[in-house]
């Protein structure tokens, strides 16, 4: 498949950083999901954040949102802990 993609990524502070993007490329379910005589393509936002507690455990959420023609719409909702060692 061929698209792209376009990220912008901030910190803010030493604890926080975050990212915003825009993505659009052609859909990559097979064809047994899709009739393939055409071009269907997708395109998403997507936005994030990260929080740092200490320089070991931090937490981070991913929002995702994702359309195509003819297809369902999809979200996505991440949550998860970040250790270091």
């Amino acid at each position: 498949t061929s698209g792209w993609q376009l990220r912008h990524d901030g910190e803010p502070s030493d604890q926080w950083r975050w990212h915003l993007g825009y993505a659009d490329t052609e859909e990559s379910l097979t064809s047994t999901i899709f009739d393939f005589t055409r071009e269907w393509r997708t395109r998403a936002v997507f936005a994030g954040a990260a929080r740092d507690f200490s320089s070991t455990l931090g937490l981070r959420l991913d929002l995702t949102h994702e359309w195509s023609e003819g297809a369902p719409d999809r979200n996505g909702v991440s949550l998860g802990v970040v250790t270091r060692f």
